[in-house]
């Protein structure tokens, strides 16, 4: 069953003729009018993401009637409460594609702060309700399923018995991103690709690319902006563009034009660019506070950086620009390692294995 009419859910390799879905799509663009209407008039009081409340609240309620007859229920974070609460069997997973609920509201508190940004409640990306429904349903679940090594460890750092939760790491289409020459420009051209607000490592980011500004270096920021971080680009120097929201064809040639990805993050579930980027073969930079340390060693198809590390994302970066030839031998490693132990053949292995298991 999925929440998304029509969609082909790729990952399983399944189609049309073996999903069913909890409501039609006019039930789902009603509830989104209706819920972006109620905020709007009551933005002064409510939290922005009343729309994300009432959308999952009622589809959890509707969703629950049809898996009555399930065998097992395998369901995301937010809507699986109900479901949850339900299943007699306990043959139950809950998928949680994020970091524990409450250990990323503290870090994205912690970095407002740190920015000198104090958070507006009413922008809270995830408000007390909902905080508390996903702590619910993390109780409920006898298993939880996340996406890296990072993630597991916030749920044990937050008190969730480590063998109820497991990690299956997730894959990337390597028919669609595929690896292209390193162009030989002598500029080196960093990618960075996701959401550009502060929990996504932003402010380290621009601070490291302030330091090299006397280097050939230029980001490529994509993704959608958000004020915080658009107020910090009004004060860098360094050569920054903004492309804005890009996917398909031209998110490939994003990663095609470029020579590195960076991606800083300070909290995240995984981070599927990491993935995409290197079956584009390309090397990576990333934080360890992603899904980055399962899928890059260190030295090999990139580097490994602390989250917040200002001096070593700037060390890693000039590096990478006084070394063309690293950065083709890690691009190939990347794609190689991509092309085997993330494609979504063998992300459908897992998923196979796991759900017989149950």
């Amino acid at each position: 069953m999925t929440q998304y009419p029509g969609l082909r859910v790729v990952d399983l390799g399944l189609g049309p003729a073996n999903q069913a879905s909890a409501w039609s799509r006019a039930l789902h663009d009603s509830i989104r009018r209706v819920a972006a209407a109620v905020q709007f008039r009551a933005a002064r009081h409510l939290p922005s993401s009343l729309d994300f409340l009432v959308y999952n609240g009622v589809y959890a309620r509707l969703a629950e009637r049809e898996v009555r007859d399930a065998d097992a229920v395998i369901a995301f974070t937010f809507v699986a409460e109900p479901a949850l609460a339900w299943s007699p069997s306990r043959r139950a997973i809950l998928e949680e594609p994020a970091t524990h609920v409450t250990e990323y509201q503290r870090i994205v508190h912690e970095e407002h702060l740190a920015a000198g940004r104090p958070l507006d409640p009413r922008s809270i990306r995830l408000p007390a309700a909902v905080v508390e429904q996903a702590r619910r349903e993390y109780a409920l679940a006898p298993r939880i399923h996340v996406l890296s090594t990072f993630a597991r460890e916030s749920f044990v750092r937050a008190g969730v018995g480590a063998d109820k939760v497991r990690v299956i790491a997730p894959g990337v289409d390597t028919d669609f991103f595929v690896s292209t020459p390193v162009n030989t420009s002598p500029t080196l051209r960093l990618l960075y690709v996701g959401r550009l607000e502060l929990a996504k490592g932003l402010r380290s980011l621009l601070l490291a690319m302030e330091r090299l500004r006397h280097l050939n270096i230029e980001l490529e920021l994509v993704g959608g902006l958000t004020e915080p971080v658009r107020q910090l680009l009004s004060q860098t120097t360094a050569r920054v563009r903004l492309s804005g929201v890009l996917a398909g064809e031209e998110l490939r040639k994003a990663y095609a034009r470029s020579h590195a990805l960076v991606f800083p993050s300070l909290t995240d579930g995984f981070g599927l660019v990491v993935l995409e980027a290197m079956a584009s073969g390309r090397a990576v930079i990333g934080s360890r506070a992603s899904g980055a340390p399962d899928a890059v060693s260190e030295g090999v198809e990139g580097f490994l950086v602390e989250p917040g590390d200002v001096e070593g994302l700037a060390s890693r970066m000039q590096e990478l620009s006084r070394s063309p030839e690293l950065v083709v031998s890690m691009g190939a490693a990347a794609a190689h390692r991509a092309r085997g132990e993330f494609s979504l053949a063998a992300y459908r292995s897992r998923l196979d294995a796991v759900y017989r298991s149950i």
